[in-house]
């Protein structure tokens, strides 16, 4: 969770070619999936501004979430709501029927748990 400053998420191509998903403030959340799935984070992060960031340990985060299924809810609506920002920010010329169908290859195993 990022309590103060700013920080940009941003994936690099194979090609150098660096594009800026978004940039979190205060309250946000980001790696959330990998903590839970031990993944490496999909995307990188870098500090806009100075600021600071924390996270408890995996086992700390499990815990929590088993004894507060409540809280694993809120983890699922802010992942959640922040894959909806991202794939909404793509443009329809960028976003083909082909990328589709391979980002629902990857992501659909992830969602149920099992992995191809």
């Amino acid at each position: 969770m990022l309590q103060r400053g700013q920080v940009r998420l941003y994936k690099a191509s194979p090609n150098g070619r660096v594009t800026t998903l978004e940039t979190l403030g205060p309250g946000h959340i980001f790696g959330a999936i990998s903590a839970l799935d031990q993944e490496t984070y999909p995307a990188s992060a870098e500090g806009v501004t100075a600021g600071m960031a924390w996270w408890p340990a995996r086992s700390v985060l499990l815990r929590l979430l088993a004894d507060h299924p409540r809280l694993g809810v809120e983890v699922l609506r802010i992942v959640s709501a922040a894959c909806t920002r991202r794939t909404s920010d793509c443009a329809p010329s960028r976003t083909t029927p082909r990328r589709r169908a391979l980002r629902a290859r990857y992501l659909l195993p992830r969602a149920t748990g099992r992995r191809t």
